[in-house]
């Protein structure tokens, strides 16, 4: 067997056995509003994810697309979902102004698709109006998953 043919072969196989073979597509939706929170006895309007305050945690595996529909259901601010510490296109960041990303207008609707490329724990937050202020952190995790797998 020709040393080409070899090498090939253990191309193949490598990209056959990586995560990026089982990757799966992992769907969520996030809904921005505005309501009313209690967590220290005394209630407070606040911006919500999902309705939480912090926001849901969202789980990945390294090598799966992630696709993330997020609803502004604010009636008159602009809004978006920063990301911290990923490896992601910069119109997929979040941060309005930055790489052409404009925001969420109300009673709008924006996807967040991209591969994910790294695993660990990090974390999210709702950006809302100008100046943008950070609102309710949730976390999202992205594992290895299943290393007996690979």
């Amino acid at each position: 067997m020709s040393i080409q043919l070899s090498q090939s072969l253990l191309v193949g196989v490598c990209l056959f056995s990586s995560s990026w073979v089982y990757a799966a597509v992992k769907e969520y939706h996030l809904n921005i509003d505005e309501q009313m929170v209690n967590i220290t006895g005394k209630p407070l309007k606040r911006i919500t994810v999902n309705g939480q305050f912090p926001a849901p945690l969202l789980e990945f595996e390294e090598g799966d697309e992630a696709i993330i529909h997020v609803h502004n259901k604010l009636k008159n601010k602009d809004s978006s979902i920063h990301w911290h510490g990923l490896l992601l296109p910069g119109l997929m960041d979040g941060v309005p102004g930055f790489n052409q990303f404009k925001g969420i207008k109300p009673q709008s609707d924006f996807t967040y698709r991209f591969k994910v490329r790294q695993n660990g724990t990090y974390w999210y937050h709702a950006l809302v109006s100008r100046p943008f202020k950070r609102t309710g952190t949730g976390w999202f995790i992205w594992d290895f998953g299943d290393l007996s797998e690979r």
